[in-house]
């Protein structure tokens, strides 16, 4: 059966009424807020080869430095969540932002090797403050039943960021990898300002007795064996961010093509 232009507009128009029906407007704005600070996301995918370019420094280095991040994002959601447990979703999500800003612009301006592994293992604990907080908002916001489809929402916005910012970041690199820091640096900003105009704070009351902390998490045979999975995953994902623009480095290719193919 032939499917007319009107047809296929209409199958897309339920399917998006269905997608979107019973998101609350503050989903929305954290969902534009999520998409805009992906556009910017550039500091980490492109910075291996901030490091082995501009800066001049080799392949152990790179790793070296990569690592302090590393270290810094190792402890930056358990952080983050706790933060976001104790304080609020909205003032730990804005804090992040602004600690992110202001790590990658310090990471941009040190030149000492000791510096900028401070400044990165800065840029890691920062980076990340925030996931906790984004999930547990909407998990706030969103009901039970809706929550699925809220969080397909919010991965495809951030993929999609990701995806942009990639070839974008390639471009920019190709010119000044300062542009890279201020764009993300900006993103982050905008995110902040986003979230403490649009979005409330969240956190419903604790309850009398209600017992919280990681004491809880890690009694928790199956979310423990998740994240083991989940470790082991992210070990080879990493590498696009270590190994893959030294590699593409090393065959000669320049930023704008490490940006696409990360983007890819």
């Amino acid at each position: 059966m032939e499917v007319t232009p009107e047809r296929s507009g209409s199958r897309l128009s339920q399917w998006w009424a269905g997608t979107s029906a019973g998101l609350p407007e503050s989903f929305w704005y954290l969902l534009a807020g999520a998409f805009v600070n992906r556009l910017g996301y550039m500091v980490e995918p492109f910075l291996a080869l901030y490091l082995s370019g501009p800066r001049s420094f080799g392949a152990s280095t790179v790793g070296v430095v990569l690592a302090a991040f590393g270290a810094g994002a190792f402890a930056s959601q358990p952080i983050g969540g706790y933060l976001a447990d104790r304080f609020g979703r909205r003032s730990t999500l804005i804090g992040g932002m602004i600690g992110s800003a202001a790590s990658f612009m310090l990471l941009a301006s040190v030149r000492d090797l000791a510096l900028i592994g401070v400044a990165a293992c800065l840029s890691g604990l920062t980076i990340d403050l925030y996931r906790p907080a984004v999930s547990a908002m909407i998990a706030d916001l969103v009901a039970p039943e809706d929550r699925a489809r809220a969080f397909a929402l919010l991965y495809w916005a951030i993929n999609l960021g990701v995806a942009v910012a990639g070839v974008t970041g390639g471009l920019l690199a190709a010119r000044s990898y300062w542009l890279l820091f201020i764009f993300d640096a900006g993103t982050c900003l905008a995110f902040a300002v986003l979230i403490a105009r649009k979005v409330p704070e969240t956190r419903p009351a604790r309850q009398a007795g209600e017992q919280g902390g990681y004491g809880q998490a890690v009694r928790d045979g199956l979310l423990l064996t998740l994240g083991a999975a989940i470790l082991l995953g992210t070990i080879v994902y990493m590498q696009s961010f270590v190994t893959l623009p030294l590699a593409v480095a090393a065959d000669g290719l320049g930023p704008e093509a490490y940006g696409l193919i990360y983007a890819v």
